[in-house]
């Protein structure tokens, strides 16, 4: 975790919200913060879902001191991908994410580590299936992050990494992919995944396809950009109907 990388997001979001749009954060930072928590604490971690539970606190903390020049409170939302399923747990989540529309708070979206119970499992099975030489897509926050979107209908989703959108295996930008086209482009050009989170290009591009299915505007793109130049079409990756 990078305080002055959290600051650039939090100024971004403060940036696009001078725009007159609603604004909201999917965090995967509770993994890596996690991990360095263990290792100042000397900690043995084995469930690698302690990770996260570990680091929420600190993600949380790294938040709100970016929020606090900007006069904004960091409010956390921590659900699970089951639980936005729920017919009931789902509504109460859903109809809390009306605090998007308060100037003053900014909303945290990440997983709830202590209530992942389908997510641990399929970790476990994630490993077992890689120790057999095959390949697993372990629960990550860019899938929670669209699936969110989808349940609050948010009209644009911005998956944003250290890379400028997706590239094929020669290195080529690709600027607009149609959302059939998905899975054939990961067959084609996903390798490897993020070295500080749980996913990658996979995990993003799924999720793109699952937020372009239901209707919503897909960006991937570097983190480190001007959003509001993002939002108006510069830059990045389209994931379109």
């Amino acid at each position: 975790m990078d305080q002055q990388k959290v600051n650039f997001i939090v100024l971004q979001h403060v940036l696009l919200r001078g725009t007159g749009v609603n604004t909201s954060e999917t965090a995967s930072g509770a993994n890596v913060a996690g991990k360095e928590c263990a290792q100042e604490l000397g900690l043995s971690i084995e469930d690698e879902m302690d990770f996260p539970r570990l680091g929420i606190l600190r993600q949380m903390m790294h938040f709100s001191e970016a929020c606090r020049p900007h006069n904004l409170f960091a409010v956390p939302a921590l659900f699970t991908n089951r639980e936005l399923d729920d017919p009931s747990e789902g509504e109460v989540i859903t109809s809390g994410m009306h605090l998007v529309e308060n100037e003053r708070l900014f909303i945290v979206i990440n997983e709830n580590p202590f209530a992942a119970t389908e997510e641990s499992k399929r970790l476990e099975k994630a490993k077992e299936a890689k120790k057999q030489g095959g390949e697993y897509i372990d629960p990550d926050n860019d899938r929670l992050a669209a699936h969110a979107a989808r349940e609050n209908g948010a009209k644009v989703l911005m998956l944003l990494s250290n890379v400028n959108g997706f590239k094929t295996k020669d290195g080529k930008l690709v600027r607009k992919i149609k959302v059939e086209n998905v899975d054939e482009m990961i067959a084609k050009h996903c390798v490897g995944k993020s070295n500080s989170g749980k996913g990658g290009m996979k995990t993003k591009m799924l999720a793109a396809k699952m937020a372009a299915e239901a209707g919503i505007e897909v960006v991937i793109a570097n983190a480190f950009n001007d959003y509001r130049r993002l939002l108006e079409g510069e830059g990045g990756t389209r994931v379109v109907q």
